[in-house]
């Protein structure tokens, strides 16, 4: 798979976050991690009944997420792997319970957001079988896992480096990710309503899923669906990202890409298509093509090919290329 590789500089002492209960973080002059209600929050490891809350807010700066379903669970759990010094704990994990809705914070509010502050691991553990109403997180620097979930409502978002989501085995109704820099990741899971995306400098991968809407913007990474199921698509690639499409099912997808190539494997299932596809060179189309066909396919490339090929070939782009022997 074509990569591009972004040389990027972050500086904390340039950061702030501005955290409210209702949501998300924004990036200000002010540099102190502020919030709503920070005297009202608990200082340390969480645990509680899944009867009390059927909400998620979490605000994290630098490290990761992990966010788990798990059969053993009774209740929501929230701890972080900072060891803080004996008697001073302003950089714990803060948490706080709203009508129903669990926040949890990266550190005790209003302290100053700097190199000194730690890189710290999250780990939220919720009971597999309950379904959540809304989740909602914000992650500057964490790369965030999401498994065995399943939510109505999930947001995430990240603006630094490192920022990625992975989510695995988990059923949504609603799903939206925007990240500047990091891959988002999709395993073995359902969408009900809509999958909706911003990527920055990553790609998008999306394997044994099936969403009813399949919707975003890659800005320089690829586009790569293996194994998906998506009713409706409307995907937009920008620069030189490139999508990559095997045992696609759909009954409306389209793909517009600006330079990058698309390469295409449709699955058996697909009998009755017609396709649309642009490209300022000639397009490799699949054999037997429907003379008439109900489902529209379009893949269009403005600078770049299109081409249907097998499934193994479309798999061998995406092995990355082996190492050169040192000399």
């Amino acid at each position: 798979m074509k990569k591009v590789f972004v040389l990027a500089i972050f500086c904390f002492a340039l950061l702030s976050v501005a955290c409210t209960p209702g949501g998300g973080s924004l990036t200000d002059s002010s540099s102190y991690y502020v919030y709503d209600n920070g005297e009202k929050y608990a200082v340390g490891s969480f645990i509680q009944s899944t009867e009390e809350i059927d909400s998620i807010n979490i605000d994290w700066i630098a490290g990761s997420v992990t966010l788990c379903g798990s059969e053993n669970a009774k209740g929501v759990s929230v701890r972080d792997d900072y060891v803080p010094k004996a008697g001073y704990e302003p950089y714990c994990v803060h948490t706080y319970v709203e009508e129903r809705t669990l926040f949890v914070k990266f550190m005790r509010y209003n302290l100053k957001i700097s190199t000194s502050i730690p890189t710290k691991n999250l780990t939220v553990v919720v009971p597999k079988d309950y379904a959540y109403k809304k989740i909602s997180l914000s992650a500057v620097t964490a790369s965030t896992v999401v498994t065995d979930l399943t939510c109505l409502d999930f947001t995430q978002g990240s603006g630094g480096i490192g920022g990625g989501i992975r989510t695995e085995n988990c059923a949504y109704k609603s799903f939206f990710t925007n990240v500047t820099a990091g891959d988002t990741v999709i395993k073995d899971c359902t969408f009900s309503e809509k999958t909706e995306f911003v990527m920055g400098t990553g790609s998008l991968v999306m394997e044994n899923s099936k969403t009813d809407l399949l919707i975003g913007q890659c800005r320089t990474g690829d586009l790569v669906l293996k194994n998906c199921n998506a009713k409706k698509t409307d995907v937009n690639i920008s620069l030189n990202g490139d999508g990559y499409l095997t045992d696609l099912v759909s009954e409306d997808f389209d793909l517009s890409c600006a330079a990058g190539d698309i390469y295409a494997h449709l699955s058996d299932e697909m009998t009755d298509y017609k396709l649309d596809c642009k490209s300022p060179f000639s397009v490799v189309y699949p054999e037997d093509v429907p003379e008439k066909g109900s489902f529209p396919i379009r893949l269009h490339s403005t600078a770049g090919h299109v081409k249907f090929l097998p499934k193994e070939e479309i798999l061998a782009l995406l092995e990355p290329e082996p190492k050169q022997p040192e000399k």
